[in-house]
């Protein structure tokens, strides 16, 4: 299974006080995809919810901050312009008179890709730049003129031959202009998973989104089939350029319309922002209190008159930031807190969770490798387990998978109680061409209790181990008992393996 799913919103949706609900609703939806697909669209900017990663995996930094200048506070309310509105978010970096300055796309170990594509400005006056991993040395990375007659938007593609953990972007030193913005990393290897991008900027409004002249371009790029839209907040609170309930319904159909241009089968959900009574105020000519129902009622007009668009009634669902200000989940008068934000994620879970059920995990042994192997299923009847550890099953991965991850349940018994035991691990494989099992991750040991009679109880320990021939076994031996009986033992059980792809391989 395969989607690609674009958030577009404001600080609500983007990284504010270092949290989204993005990022905890993608942690949710992952498993259910077999993991990430590719990690795709990033800015060029230092803040970002996809920068959010664990422990810092992915980092961008520029050598002269004075001269490589972010977009993001330059281009507040000024999308219309150049060089902005040749963005996807009113992000980027540009420079006026190029120096040699660089910049640095950082990843902590190696993503996984095919090909990497970078979007920057063609434009007069442009400076030259050279662009490839840090293992080439400089003169052997792909040298780009921005130098032209006109302004446009232009993409080059880089293959993955040379890939290491470092991406550079060098710039001349003719003094002129520079202007990119955002690296989109592709793995055309992978035929399933999830992809998520997030086209936000705080403080932006449906408006300036529909400023941006290229934005079809990236729509193109990253083939979004599902497009989860939180807007309009900005569009009725910013004075004195408030949109009419009227205008605001121009807008949002004509990003319908753009959107549907490029992906015509897009799932679309609009989301109805969450508010608080502040947002009530109606004093004088201060029309922000009546814009806001106007504004609900032309979102539920849009999703009524075009097809495959749902709603989701965020305040009904969670309560609204006043409610939300009761429970400690407000960072100030406007923005929710992490806690706030989690709720978010999961009122919206539901929707996107019930968007695709049918689900397919890799299958754990491939017996044109391996010799068939008995699964843990087929396991009955009475089984004489001892003091030493027995192989009851073993497994082979099927392919070359980063990681592959393992529930297994055994049920014993024999004339007394059941206990249920569960083992939970990952197996991880190496890089290398034999794709040998490196080492297994996790919960990889426990036990089953049994109470035959009040004069002797017995354990059965059992235990993940990686053996020869690149296989995983599962094994088991009895402990704490005293009579033979104990060594008798009846096992059933059930073993589930999903196959992920990870960010970061091992």
């Amino acid at each position: 299974m395969l989607d690609s799913i674009l958030f577009i919103g404001d600080s609500l949706t983007e990284n504010h006080d270092n949290s989204t609900y993005t990022a905890s609703l993608i942690s949710r939806l992952l498993p259910q995809y077999g993991g990430f697909k590719q990690f795709d669209y990033l800015p060029l900017t230092t803040s970002h919810t996809k920068l959010m990663g664990e422990h810092d995996q992915i980092t961008v930094k520029r050598t002269n901050p004075a001269t490589v200048i972010h977009m993001w506070g330059e281009s507040d309310h000024r999308w219309e312009q150049s060089p902005y509105k040749y963005s996807p978010d009113g992000k980027g970096f540009y420079v006026e008179e190029s120096n040699r300055e660089q910049i640095f796309i950082t990843t902590k170990g190696l993503l996984k890709v095919t090909k990497i594509k970078i979007f920057y400005l063609k434009q007069p006056n442009g400076c030259r730049f050279s662009f490839g991993y840090s293992a080439l040395s400089a003169g052997q990375r792909v040298l780009i003129d921005t130098d032209s007659s006109i302004e446009e938007l232009a993409v080059v593609d880089i293959d993955a031959t040379h890939l290491s953990s470092e991406l550079i972007i060098s710039l001349d030193g003719n003094g002129k202009k520079f202007a990119a913005y955002g690296i989109q990393f592709i793995d055309d290897s992978e035929e399933k998973g999830l992809i998520y991008n997030v086209f936000a900027r705080g403080g932006s409004t449906l408006e300036e989104h529909n400023q941006l002249v290229n934005i079809e371009a990236y729509y193109q790029s990253i083939q979004p089939t599902v497009a989860v839209i939180n807007l309009g907040t900005n569009d009725a609170l910013q004075r004195p350029s408030q949109l009419t309930a009227l205008q605001f319904k121009e807008q949002f159909q004509l990003w319908v319309n753009r959107i549907r241009n490029v992906c015509p089968n897009i799932k679309i959900f609009v989301i109805e922002p969450n508010r608080s009574s502040i947002y009530g105020i109606s004093k004088g000519d201060d029309a922000r209190g009546l814009l806001f129902p106007a504004y609900t009622k032309v979102r539920k007009e849009i999703v009524n008159e075009n097809i495959n668009m749902q709603y989701i009634d965020l305040p009904s669902l969670t309560g609204d930031y006043d409610y939300y200000e009761l429970n400690g989940w407000m960072l100030d008068a406007l923005h929710p807190n992490s806690e706030g934000k989690l709720q978010i994620a999961n009122a919206i879970y539901p929707y996107l969770e019930k968007f695709d059920n049918n689900v397919t995990y890799n299958i754990i042994c491939d017996s044109r490798l391996y010799e068939p192997v008995v699964s843990l299923n087929s396991i009955y009847g009475i089984s004489k387990i001892d003091n030493k550890w027995t192989t009851l099953t073993r497994y082979g991965l099927k392919n070359q998978n980063v990681k592959s991850f393992f529930d297994i349940e055994v049920v014993a018994s024999k004339s007394g109680r059941q206990w249920v035991s569960n083992l939970k691990f990952y197996a991880v494989k190496n890089q290398r061409p034999d794709y040998q099992i490196n080492h297994i991750r996790g919960l990889k040991q426990s036990q089953v209790y049994r109470y035959d009679k009040v004069d002797f109880t017995s354990r059965l320990r059992l235990r993940a181990v990686k053996t020869e021939g690149n296989r995983i076994e599962i094994q088991a031996r009895v402990v704490g008992f005293s009579k033979p009986e104990a060594t008798e033992w009846v096992l059933s059980g059930k073993v589930t393996a999903a196959s992920l792809n990870f960010l970061q391989e091992f």
